[in-house]
């Protein structure tokens, strides 16, 4: 197993502000569930537009999550970064059957459970698609959070950003109401899978398996954390609706000595 230390560069509106991407929590946890150490690099959405941070990581359009695991050896996507963790560090719980060591999870099975994290990753965790609940939910308090920073707030709320025509002004229109709700209904397959009895009489824990988080978690929980650190009001209305998401996601929170706990109470 690979044992140094790699640099990861998350998304904030302003140094020393907190880490807002649902898409690099993704990454966080992942990196953390391999015992990977790392150097965070906080980087802002004019920096990744610049031309020295073009030059720098050799990319047209940088976009984050971004691992250096060496110089010249930057990677992009939060899909392909946990399977570049899966690769190098084969010796740690598999991000996709996580009861097992990558290296000892027979292939049929990986395949299928790598398949399953793959296509819930290109859902529910996609802001592109159909699947962009949680980023309307909490585009305002983004788009808010950014409003003193006129350059910034400039690119956040522009067509070219959001990808489609008169997107700021439809985004903001939206009913708020309707939102949570549609939230809230996103999360019943979740609740149900809590809350189902498993063979041996059990409850599961986490999404990925009974027992133990993994990637499709992380996925999840970045909604989570993405919400949560822009307004954690509207996190409350959403994700306590349902009793067993709830506690799962205080699990979350807990996990890895309470990394995510600690950057909603220490950043803002």
């Amino acid at each position: 197993m690979a044992s140094e230390r790699v640099k990861f560069y998350d998304l904030v509106v302003e140094p020393g502000r907190t880490f807002y991407s649902a898409n690099t929590w993704k990454t966080r946890l992942s990196l953390l569930h391999k015992n990977v150490p790392f150097d965070v690099i906080e980087v802002t959405p004019m920096m990744l537009q610049s031309d020295e941070f073009r030059q720098r990581t050799g990319s047209a359009r940088p976009l984050v999550p971004m691992v250096e695991f060496a110089r010249d050896d930057m990677v992009f996507n939060s899909f392909v970064i946990a399977d570049r963790l899966e690769r190098d560090y084969a010796d740690s719980s598999s991000l996709y059957i996580p009861e097992q060591d990558t290296s000892d999870c027979h292939p049929a099975a990986y395949a299928s459970a790598r398949a399953a994290a793959r296509v819930f990753e290109r859902g529910l965790g996609d802001s592109d698609p159909g699947w962009s609940t949680f980023f309307e939910l909490i585009y305002t308090d983004l788009a808010r959070a950014y409003k003193h920073l006129p350059v910034d707030y400039e690119y956040v709320t522009s067509d070219r950003k959001l990808g489609f025509a008169n997107a700021h002004a439809k985004l903001s229109a939206l009913n708020m109401n309707e939102l949570i709700e549609r939230a809230r209904m996103s999360l019943l397959p979740f609740e149900a899978l809590l809350t189902d009895n498993l063979p041996n009489g059990g409850k599961a824990s986490f999404i990925t398996s009974p027992t133990k988080a993994g990637f499709t978690d992380y996925v999840l929980f970045g909604r989570y954390m993405m919400v949560a650190t822009l307004n954690a009001d509207k996190a409350e209305l959403v994700f306590s609706a349902h009793p067993a998401v709830s506690d799962w996601v205080e699990r979350m929170l807990d996990l890895y000595d309470g990394h995510a706990k600690h950057i909603l109470d220490t950043r803002k």
